[in-house]
């Protein structure tokens, strides 16, 4: 089947999971109309029990190609980080259990470009932000019999600084930039791989590993998303607006491989921590299309 808009897909979806509309009544009708744009302050928890995308299969000339199975995440959950009282590795008072304190600047200028900014209300300092998953997992074509564990679960603490997006009236293209920065990472793949990701964390390129301010720890990173001539769709990060902008630091602090203990000692088999310093994407183009 053609799947050359899969990408943007899940993207549109994905971010339209994220935003809880409130009912038109809550709201003051003079504060929204008669201003030069519109503000929306997000105050929200947000739980999705599964998420799936299936590969529908096709029958040519009586001859099925094979497709029909699915990909599922479950037990999706995305707010603030209410269990913790750090923010980007440094001491915070300001977490909650919600996805808060950011306000969305919605404006159209005279170029007819839809713009939408998304910055933290009052103060610049990051917004707490937590997401974890259960299973990612492949399903055979009934749905239910599980293929592959990809990940048994999923859990990424962190901040965001603001967040851009400007669709372009000219040729609907569309730039996204964020400022967002992970302090702590767990990627459990124990089933399907036998491996796990322990305080792994994605930051500016001046992290270095021992950050001095909040700042260091937030990665700029800018796209741009456009179609392309084979109908599909390229996310294009060759083109950054600002000088720093898709480059940044990873690290992990614990890989374990294995799903046992070491028989000599007892313990998991830690194969040690890794850093990745100045990682420089701005060479990367990602073409994504369907097939036949």
């Amino acid at each position: 089947m053609k799947k050359s808009l899969l990408a943007g897909c899940i993207a549109l979806a994905t971010a339209g999971a994220q935003a809880e509309l409130s009912p038109m009544s809550e709201f003051e009708l003079h504060n929204v109309t008669g201003q030069a744009g519109i503000d929306i302050e997000l105050d929200v928890g947000i739980e999705i029990g599964e998420i799936r995308y299936t590969d529908t299969a096709e029958v040519v000339g009586g001859v099925s190609d094979g497709d029909g199975g699915s990909l599922r995440i479950s037990n999706i959950k995305i707010g603030g980080i209410d269990d913790r009282s750090t923010l980007l590795g440094f001491p915070t008072e300001d977490n909650g259990p919600n996805l808060d304190d950011l306000i969305f600047k919605v404006d159209i200028d005279s170029n007819g470009d839809l713009v939408i900014d998304g910055v933290p209300v009052g103060s610049i300092r990051p917004v707490d932000i937590k997401i974890t998953t259960g299973p990612i997992e492949t399903l055979h074509a009934d749905g239910e019999t599980t293929g592959v564990r990809l990940i048994d679960s999923l859990s990424m603490y962190g901040g965001a600084l603001g967040l851009k997006m400007t669709v372009m009236g000219s040729d609907n293209d569309i730039r996204f930039r964020t400022q967002i920065g992970f302090d702590d990472i767990d990627i459990d793949m124990s089933t399907g791989f036998g491996i796990k990701i322990e305080d792994a964390f994605l930051a500016g390129s001046n992290h270095d590993g021992d950050p001095s301010f909040f700042t260091d720890s937030i990665a700029d990173i800018s796209v741009l998303m456009y179609k392309n001539d084979d109908e599909g769709i390229t996310f294009d990060f060759t083109q950054p607006t600002k000088n720093g902008q898709n480059v940044f630091d990873l690290g992990i602090g614990s890989l374990v491989v294995g799903n046992g203990l070491d028989s000599n000692t007892g313990q998991e088999q830690n194969i040690g921590a890794f850093f990745v310093d100045n990682l420089d994407i701005t060479g990367v183009a990602i073409n994504v299309s369907g097939h036949q």
